[in-house]
């Protein structure tokens, strides 16, 4: 037993010598040389006390020893876990009052997303994204719909493999911000499964993309909302996108053009019958026996054209889904915006959007609240004022009004206020 206290106090004498060596603490090392004499079981415990006390000195006040030479070597310093890694973070407060019929809301809103990157091996990345959320409220609403509940919400958590120069293959959460077509599928929402984009083409000014996605949309069924054991939901889309620079007297026009299919299959009861009071055309009155009345294929194709010069651009898109009537399969979206306004010294941004989406154009669980869901047509005004290169406040008004009559949607208005940084 002395042998073993023996080699221990040797070994924690080496790692005090250490620690002396560096952070200079000599009345730290006359203490523990002095309790090193007793070479006691009891002595023991007060020596690894003071090893503590001298990691709680160290991580407290270390970094006003040796300063500038710490302050040199810190520069270049990451843990293990973030070497080979981009790691930054955005903030926003918001506010925000919207009011449809007997529902209304009023809040504010604390948001902070944490994106990672992570280099595993020279061909695969790992990359996460994470909303972290805090807020308060009044809320009266009929239904809660497809939003995340909860402090945090899981945007995105993938591997993505790079076979070849021209080939990315993504696997585990998708963020569907990857599409950009709210009406369709908000940005907001995550699916289960993989992605490829291959670069088919890239000659001078001109590249072609083709981007697919195999996925299963998330939903929870519990026994009450279900009659049997259901089939695993399925999404797929697939996209070809045309970028273009357009040289006009030595100024350069970019144009955006893509063509796109999305198919959904085997969809649960629960989001058939939460749909249904989102706009779309259901049967079942209960969670476990609704079912859409259409299938849903949909097509459709969108344009970007944007002249930098002005700051200026347009962004439109529309879509039909061909497997339902066609007088309720039609959307389509309008954008007008400029980034480039300056009034009284100060960068400003203004965007114009018009938006039209009949009941079963898309699933309504799935694409954007803040438009209404289905069955609506309407428009938005937002306002942006840069403050500096990492933060912007912005003001937006949306007016959504119900196309078909129903009986859980009425004429929507809201209007929000935010503060958004980069850090």
């Amino acid at each position: 037993m002395t042998i073993i206290v023996d080699q221990f106090m040797t070994i924690i004498v080496d790692q005090f010598e250490i620690c002396r060596y560096f952070y200079n603490l000599q009345a730290l090392n006359r203490l523990a040389l002095m309790l090193l004499k007793k070479r006691s079981i009891c002595m023991l415990k007060n020596i690894i006390f003071v090893h503590f006390s001298i990691l709680m000195f160290v991580l407290g006040f270390g970094f006003n020893l040796e300063a500038k030479k710490f302050n040199s070597n810190s520069k270049n310093y990451k843990p293990r876990f973030l070497k080979s890694s981009n790691l930054n973070y955005e903030w926003g407060l918001s506010s925000w009052r919207w009011k449809e019929g007997l529902n209304d809301s009023l809040g504010v809103l604390l948001n902070v997303k944490i994106n990672w990157e992570k280099e595993l091996l020279p061909n695969l990345l790992f990359q996460a994204s994470v909303d972290l959320k805090a807020s308060k409220k009044r809320l009266q609403q009929h239904i809660f719909g497809s939003n995340d509940s909860g402090v945090y919400s899981l945007r995105s958590a993938k591997l993505i493999g790079i076979p070849t120069k021209n080939l990315f293959i993504e696997a585990g959460i998708l963020s569907e911000s990857f599409w950009n077509k709210n009406l369709l599928i908000s940005s907001s929402s995550s699916f289960i499964g993989f992605r490829q984009s291959w670069h088919i083409l890239n000659i001078k000014n001109i590249s072609v993309n083709w981007n697919l996605e195999q996925s299963t949309p998330p939903s929870d069924s519990n026994d009450s909302y279900r009659l049997n054991n259901e089939k695993l939901p399925y999404f797929f889309m697939s996209q070809w996108d045309i970028d273009w620079d357009i040289g006009y007297k030595k100024k350069q026009w970019n144009l955006k053009y893509n063509l796109f299919y999305t198919q959904y299959f085997n969809l649960p009861s629960i989001v058939a019958f939460q749909s249904g009071l989102l706009g779309n055309s259901t049967r079942g009155d209960a969670a476990s026996n609704s079912s859409f009345d259409f299938d849903f294929k949909i097509v459709g194709s969108g344009i970007n054209l944007y002249y930098p010069l002005f700051g200026a651009g347009l962004e439109s898109y529309l879509f039909f889904n061909y497997a339902a009537d066609k007088s309720v399969a039609n959307a389509r979206f309008l954008k007008l915006y400029f980034d480039k306004i300056s009034l009284f010294s100060q960068d400003l941004s203004l965007v114009f959007e018009n938006f039209f989406v009949e009941p079963d154009a898309t699933i309504s669980y799935y694409n954007s609240a803040a438009y209404g869901n289905n069955n609506r047509e309407g428009f938005s005004v937002s306002l942006s004022w840069k403050i500096n290169n990492f933060s912007k406040i912005g003001l937006k008004y949306i007016q959504s009004s119900v196309i078909n009559i129903d009986a859980f949607q009425e004429k929507l208005q809201s209007v929000s206020l935010g503060l958004e940084s980069k850090i």
